[in-house]
């Protein structure tokens, strides 16, 4: 297995881009790249386009991994420790795609309290009118 780390401060446009001149050089020289040079552009790019997916998931982009996985290969971008983990797969026609696989820790209780206070509240408000109710046909019998 093939293995390339690209270790960054911060994933974003910008570093991206350092990257893939980098790696891949200008623009004009990318139909003359080899194959695994090209596999790597490709991800490059994707992953480019997947940092607002991330964003919006919350993700801290300083602590954060972008990982491809392809037959004899992984390519990891990696800031951080890269607590947030995102998984790129690439189908059968070469389109790359990426899913969270891992949240950061803080987050993922984060998460859950809120849930678990978001249900313990909609489960009171449907219990008040009924209390509300015994609480006053107690104090009419009195």
């Amino acid at each position: 297995m093939y293995y390339t780390n690209i270790l960054v401060m911060e994933i974003n446009g910008s570093t991206i881009a350092k990257e893939i001149i980098k790696r891949c050089r200008n623009e004009g020289r990318h139909a003359y790249l080899e194959d695994e040079d090209k596999a790597t552009l490709r991800f490059l790019r994707a992953a480019n386009s997947f940092i607002p997916d991330a964003e919006e998931d919350g993700a801290d982009m300083k602590n954060v991994a972008f990982i491809l996985r392809i037959p004899g290969r992984e390519i990891v971008l990696k800031s951080g420790n890269g607590d947030w983990e995102y998984d790129f797969c690439e189908d059968s026609d070469g389109e790359i795609y990426g899913r969270c696989i891992r949240q950061a820790l803080f987050h993922n209780v984060y998460d859950k309290a809120t849930s678990a206070v978001v249900t313990i509240s909609t489960f009171a408000v449907t219990l008040l009118p009924i209390l509300l109710g015994a609480a006053l046909r107690a104090s009419t019998q009195k």
